[in-house]
This record gives C-alpha cells, structure tokens and sequence, in this order.
C-alpha cells in the first residue's frame, strides 16, 4: 500500500473542499447594489485566486509549448504536450476570461459582461425557460430570441436573483431551475 499517495490524495481532498467552502461563504456575503440594481461579482478572493491560477495554467501551457517547440525534452514530453498544451490552455484562458463577469439585476432584468460572450442581457418578460446545470452550479436564462445568460452560484448576490425569480417568473419558465439548485445546496454541492 502506497501511504504517501494515499496520504496526498486525502490532503488534496480536504484543501479543495476547504476552499470551494471558503469561496462558498463568500458567494453568501451581501451583495453591492448599485441604483436599483443588484451587482453579480466573483468575491474578491475568488478573483484573485482565478487570477493566479489562470495565469499558472497559460504560463504552463505556453511553457511546454515552447520547451516541445525547440526541442527539448524526450519522447514522453511530446506525447504528454499533445493533452497537456490544449488541456493547460484552455483551463487557463478560460479561468482568466470568467474573472471579467460582471453582471447587474434589476426589476427589468440581468445583464452586463460575460466570460466569452461580452455583454449579454435577459429581460425577465421575454424569459422562456431557466435551467440549472448542479455539475456547473451555474443557472442558463434563456430568453425568446434564443439568446442566453449564464449566472454562476459563485456570484455574489446570487440568491437575491433566485428569490427574485422565483416570486417573478411563471412556474412554466422556472421549471425545476430552482428546486433543483436548493437540493442542491441542501446536498452541500
């Protein structure tokens, strides 16, 4: 039996459970409001972790990319780079792009800035469905023209829209959205 694997693996376990809580308390802290609007943020620490994190994934992705580009390394380094370059990138870039969300609510609707899409805005009026995806922890709004928001539950004020969803919005609309994200939470997820 391999303890010092068993032993890495368990630390690891307790270190990110700790903090996805940690990120979790803070996604519950009250949010701004600015106007009549509620402002939808990352928490401060989120964002610098994100940050951080974003930037040690490019870095390691364009660093193998180079170190494979010149020639060094063996056999197993080129092989590996062919996963780790665009599964680096990706988790990188990605986590860099999801720091800039930044959305407003108000009694009209939600919008503001999104990770990939820019700007984006959903009227409640012109909602059709709500979805809740519990593996993303994250609600789609999508409206009648197709288009759609995403608003991650590690927003800052999120629970403010989902009450506000669930008194305004059909129960046609909502769907399942929002007993789904309560058992959710109830589960700890």
């Amino acid at each position: 039996m391999d303890w010092t694997r068993i032993l890495s693996v368990s630390i690891s376990m307790v270190l990110t459970g700790a903090l996805i809580g940690w990120f979790m308390r803070a996604a519950a802290r009250p949010p701004e409001v600015e106007g009549e609007a509620i402002q939808l943020r990352y928490p401060k620490s989120m964002r610098v972790f994100m940050t951080i994190a974003g930037s040690l994934f490019a870095a390691a992705s364009v660093g193998i990319f180079i170190a494979v580009a010149l020639g060094e390394g063996d056999d197993k380094l080129f092989r590996i780079s062919w996963i780790c370059v665009p599964l680096f990138g990706a988790m990188g870039f990605g986590t860099l792009f999801e720091v800039r969300v930044h959305l407003l609510a108000d009694g009209e609707g939600i919008r503001g800035q999104t990770a990939f899409r820019g700007f984006r805005e959903v009227r409640w009026d012109e909602l059709v469905i709500v979805y809740y995806s519990g593996g993303l922890n994250t609600f789609k709004l999508v409206d009648r023209t197709g288009a759609c928001l995403r608003m991650s539950r590690y927003l800052v004020g999120h629970e403010l829209i989902v009450e506000l969803m669930r008194q305004q919005l059909p129960k046609r609309v909502v769907g399942k959205a929002i007993d789904n994200y309560r058992n959710a939470v109830k589960a700890g997820f």
